[in-house]
């Protein structure tokens, strides 16, 4: 079912124009990215050190005093004094950058596992690495997002809260607050998630044979069970 590939494509889909391929012409880079697994650390090192690096530059640029008053006054009074006592920038900023390196990769997991059970389950051909490769390669539009965090921090004066980090983010764009009963899935669900979802759908019809509907459902099912669960709860 994997379609070859163009002569003309470079073969290293670790090449520069294999990232620049994922958002101008994805089938190629898709397909290189299933033959070659060990290529999924690139795009995990791109979205980890972009986001790791405007980590750093928004904890070196925040007034840390006014940030902590500010997640302060989001704890409940009673239990205020003793979050006071151990909240520290160092630990903000360590918690933060484990979370964007660690996080990545463990959403990467899941979602490799999950794409291979489903394709073994339905009789097609592949290994985890291959699913973790194409899980990898589809994020790769989350980078958009840390340009954007990016450019806000940036321009932005010292007063600048946490969610400017995720710029892309429901809560972030409609100052949906913590309090609020949707904002844990309004704060992890992006404006480019549709993109990577397309990116997958793609890559299942292309490479796998599904038809367009089935892919998407195999792509949207987990994310569907997700927000149900964090919403209804």
């Amino acid at each position: 079912m994997n379609d070859p590939l163009p002569s003309s494509l470079p073969a290293s889909p670790t090449s520069l124009r294999a990232l620049l391929d994922l958002f101008v012409d994805p089938a190629p880079a898709l397909a290189r990215a299933d033959r070659v697994p060990r290529s999924g650390w690139v795009p995990y090192l791109v979205l980890a050190v972009f986001q790791v690096f405007v980590a750093a530059l928004y904890f070196g640029r925040v007034d840390t005093s006014w940030l902590i008053a500010r997640i302060l006054s989001h704890v409940p009074r009673a239990a205020r004094s003793a979050a006071a006592a151990h909240l520290s920038v160092g630990l903000l900023e360590g918690s933060t950058i484990a979370g964007v390196v660690l996080g990545t990769g463990v959403a990467l997991v899941i979602s490799a596992a999950y794409y291979y059970i489903m394709l073994i389950l339905s009789k097609r051909e592949t290994t985890f690495f291959r699913m973790l490769s194409l899980a990898a390669w589809t994020s790769l539009p989350a980078v958009l997002g840390s340009v954007a965090a990016l450019a806000i921090v940036l321009v932005s004066g010292p007063h600048i809260g946490l969610s400017a980090l995720e710029p892309t983010a429901v809560a972030y764009l409609f100052h949906i607050h913590p309090g609020n009963r949707f904002y844990d899935a309004a704060s992890s669900f992006s404006l480019l998630m549709p993109w990577t979802w397309g990116l997958a759908t793609l890559a299942f019809v292309r490479l796998y044979g599904y038809r367009p509907e089935r892919a998407l459902a195999l792509v949207l099912i987990p994310y569907v069970i997700y927000y149900a669960v964090i919403v209804l709860l």
